[in-house]
């Protein structure tokens, strides 16, 4: 099974190294298809739905882990949902075939762009 991670531009297959969510860090790499490549890794775990609390927060850590390490090599990634899992290579291959045009677009769209993190503090909730 291949965890998803998101998609980038990228000709040729783009490895990152063992930072991926599956136990000692799965090795994060693409696969391409003309312009447009899956970021993924491997994955012996399909549901997220079954994992207990505090695992599921190291996941999602490490998911977002991998989105940031993405874009610091220089990459805009058009994230995938967190947890999302393919049956198989085929899948992935299928899935930029089939959606080419539209990631190809929406990666254009989102290229140069800044993800920024905003963070509010109301000290007194209750008084509005």
């Amino acid at each position: 099974m291949k965890y998803a991670y998101g998609f980038i531009k990228a000709r040729r297959a783009t490895h990152f190294g063992p930072i991926g969510i599956g136990g000692e860090g799965a090795n994060v790499h693409t696969v391409a298809h003309d312009e447009t490549a899956a970021v993924i890794s491997e994955t012996s775990d399909a549901a997220v739905s079954s994992v207990a609390k505090e695992e599921l927060v190291k996941r999602l850590a490490q998911h977002q882990f991998v989105a940031e390490t993405i874009m610091k090599a220089g990459h805009a990634i058009l994230p995938m949902r967190f947890g999302t899992v393919l049956e198989s290579g085929a899948q992935v291959a299928r899935m930029l075939q089939t959606n080419r045009d539209k990631l190809r677009d929406l990666l254009s769209d989102i290229e140069g762009l800044l993800e920024m993190e905003v963070v509010a503090m109301w000290p007194d909730v209750q008084q509005v």
